[in-house]
């Protein structure tokens, strides 16, 4: 008989925050302009040009100013503005390479150099790599730009560009460079470029504001709002800073705890968004800015109505798609027959890929993943991209999840396979499956990184992780200092030695090197460390080391950065005060972690209570915390005792005890009111078969079958213990 996986074991909860995101204000301009719209048939290249997908990197600050750090995105979103207006160019959007980045320590920003940018265009899916720089000389700005093939390496001579002038007019500059790449390219002529503001002091207030906002914190939010302000008394029709003002007012609503203050400024966010339209922006435009403010404001079906109506005006656009999939709670088949109906093309390779990768997401964030619509989709996506090495390797991380480790493998491999020179993919493959039982393969391929970049830094750093995890110190030790000597201001590095030594529950050494990395978080563009998970993290050395008046202040620091780090921070802060019986202090952390989680308040007294022990318990589960979680759900079911999620969760938690007995009779307890619980079922199956009942575990498995047919957890279940 073949042994059997426990359940998923929950995730880290850093990757099950719920707060709700929002778009970007970036997002509004990315497109033309009403009045600047042109048809598709004025951009065509020559008839004998080939296709190509191109990826747009930041661009590299070379006099490394931090006052000119705004102008990396700028340059390089002015250019994808650009581009995506060329039937002959497939520009890869934002969104999406975030979805390949999110989870990692580093950005784009560490892929701006001829050597490492194709690794990156390949991982992509793109064809040819844009790479560029500016220096500041005197009062010239220089600004350079280089295309990379993917498949060569090597830079375009043809594609070359430079311009310079004075560096108080970077709109001027953003103009030309399109303007002299797009005839390098051979395009028409006829093309209208899209023009934001003819104001250029407005467009740098606009893309600086731009950039504070992307970082995410209340004061970013703040001053960002204040450049957005300074950008309109330049240029009062500037339709997309409105829009994007319109945006960050309403994210800064969502972070009010004043009733009053949220009230008002969602008021003026809808104003803004108003004067949008009015000074010419296109419904398109606006309305992703507009589904923010409706949703902020609790109408989620009318922000919903907005985004279905950007999606039907522009069906290609892969970050609008998302932006729906983020506020959509409809179920993955529902949503993808609906974005159908929308006229999104569903046998679009990159819309399967983009849509199995969000999909995977969304199960590595739940304590019981399920994954068969991912999966699914990536599977259409690989028969038409058979070459894309990112599929496999977003298969292997669903056989991760599944934990079934042999048919991982066997996909990262297949992955490595396709591109075996690649040292970002031996690096993803390394990271996607550090926790699980490959750890010689890890190893193995992190090795192949450095040996094929040694410059990268980051595989030295997380192969200096894995080995501290493993308890070889001086193995570890040798690796960091490789990576700091590689980047010595990176925050990204003390980090990861933090957690090295968190992990093995060294808070004592953990602290030094959280504290190093405040002091050095935003000196090295290629890392994106946010300052609240650092903040987040102290919280956390400080609680498990006793310290709670310390916990309680690195929490309410928390609570001040960025949305996500916020809404955890609040309920470790309502768990504290509960734990200490502050019941108005905890009462009062667990309404502000539902307020920026984007839920409405409690209508009583009794709900609140009921909600907070159950956020608590599941929270408990995704921490490792079993027993813990176990008592908060016994306590929720004194106030709610047929509630079938709670029988559920507390099932899972003596479950993840071993308590096999106990596991055994919450699970039938629950299926005794809920017969129709097929998860319930399911895991009463495993609970038999763990406590040595094999033959009660194939009859509620074959009972579930008989109940529902389509289960492929039971027919696999069953497979296995029959074999």
């Amino acid at each position: 008989m073949k042994s059997f996986s426990f359940p998923n074991e929950p995730k880290d909860y850093r990757k099950a925050l719920l707060a709700l995101l929002l778009l970007s204000p970036l997002q509004m301009a990315q497109l033309p302009s009403q009045a600047q719209a042109q048809p598709k048939s004025a951009t065509q290249a020559p008839h004998n040009a080939s296709p190509m997908r191109m990826v747009i990197l930041p661009f590299k600050n070379i006099t490394r100013m931090p006052e000119d750090a705004w102008m990396a995105e700028s340059f390089s979103e002015s250019l994808t503005m650009s581009l995506t207006q060329v039937n002959s160019l497939q520009v890869i959007e934002r969104s999406q390479i975030q979805a390949v980045l999110q989870e990692q320590s580093f950005t784009q920003s560490a892929f701006v150099d001829p050597q490492t940018a194709p690794e990156l265009g390949k991982i992509l899916g793109a064809t040819k790599v844009l790479i560029g720089n500016y220096q500041k000389i005197g009062p010239t700005l220089v600004v350079n730009t280089r295309v990379v093939d993917v498949v060569s390496g090597q830079i375009d001579p043809s594609l070359t560009t430079q311009v310079q002038g004075p560096a108080q007019d970077v709109l001027a500059l953003q103009s030309q460079l399109s303007n002299r790449f797009l005839n390098s390219l051979k395009i028409s002529p006829n093309l209208t470029l899209p023009t934001l503001t003819g104001n250029s002091g407005a467009f740098n207030l606009y893309m600086q504001a731009i950039d504070q906002a992307r970082r995410g914190s209340n004061a970013d939010l703040a001053s960002a709002m204040r450049l957005l302000e300074s950008a309109l008394q330049a240029d009062p029709l500037f339709f997309a800073a409105q829009a994007s003002a319109a945006d960050i007012l309403a994210r800064r609503a969502q972070e009010t705890e004043v009733p009053a203050e949220r009230q008002a400024l969602l008021d003026r966010s809808l104003q803004m968004a108003q004067q949008a339209l009015n000074s010419g922006a296109t419904p398109a435009q606006v309305y992703p800015a507009l589904a923010n403010v409706y949703i902020a404001r609790g109408e989620r079906s009318k922000g919903l109505e907005t985004l279905r109506e950007t999606l039907k005006s522009h069906p290609e656009d892969i970050d609008s798609l998302m932006a729906y999939l983020r506020f959509s709670e409809a179920d993955p088949i529902k949503q993808q027959a609906e974005l159908e109906s929308l006229g999104v093309d569903m046998n679009n390779p990159w819309v399967q890929f983009a849509l199995g990768s969000r999909y995977l997401k969304q199960a590595q964030m739940a304590l019981e993943p399920q994954t068969a619509s991912a999966l699914s989709l990536l599977r259409k996506a690989q028969t038409q991209l058979p070459d894309y090495s990112m599929i496999p390797l977003r298969i292997g991380e669903i056989y991760v999840l599944n934990q079934d480790y042999a048919k991982a493998n066997e996909a990262f491999k297949s992955a490595i396979g396709l591109d075996p020179n690649n040292f970002l993919l031996y690096f993803l493959a390394a990271r996607a499956q550090l926790s699980g039982p490959e750890q010689a393969q890890v190893q193995s391929w992190l090795e192949r990184s450095i040996a094929l970049n040694p410059q990268f830094g980051y595989s030295q750093m997380t192969l200096g992780y894995f080995h501290s995890r493993n308890g070889r110190t001086d193995l570890a030790l040798d690796y960091f200092k490789q990576a700091e000597a590689i980047f010595p201001d990176n925050a990204a590095l003390a980090f990861v030695r933090a957690k090295s030594h968190f992990t093995r529950r060294q808070y004592e050494q953990a602290r030094p090197f959280l504290l190093m990395a405040l002091q050095k978080i935003g000196s090295d563009a290629t890392e994106q460390i946010p300052k609240g998970a650092l903040y987040f993290k102290l919280g956390e050395v400080e609680a498990d080391s006793g310290n709670t008046a310390e916990a309680i202040r690195y929490y309410t620091l928390a609570t001040g950065e960025d949305r996500a780090h916020k809404a955890w921070s609040y309920l470790k802060l309502a768990r504290i005060y509960l734990a200490q019986n502050q019941i108005n202090e905890s009462r009062q952390a667990f309404e502000r972690y539902l307020l920026s989680s984007g839920y409405p308040p409690l209508a009583n007294p009794e709900q609140h209570n009921l909600a907070l022990l159950s956020e608590l318990g599941r929270y408990a589960l995704m921490d490792g915390d079993y027993p813990g979680a176990s008592r908060f759900f016994s306590q929720a079911l004194d106030i709610a005792s047929d509630n079938p999620i709670l029988r559920y969760n507390l099932a899972l938690s003596l479950f993840y005890q071993r308590q096999w007995p106990n596991a055994i009779a919450a699970f039938e307890a629950l299926l005794s009111r809920h017969p129709e619980h097929e998860k319930a079922r399911y895991n009463l199956g495993l609970a038999y078969l763990r406590n040595n009942q094999p033959l009660q575990a194939r009859q509620i498995w074959q009972n579930l079958l008989s109940q529902s047919p389509g289960n492929a957890q039971a027919r696999e279940a069953l497979a296995q213990l029959q074999s």
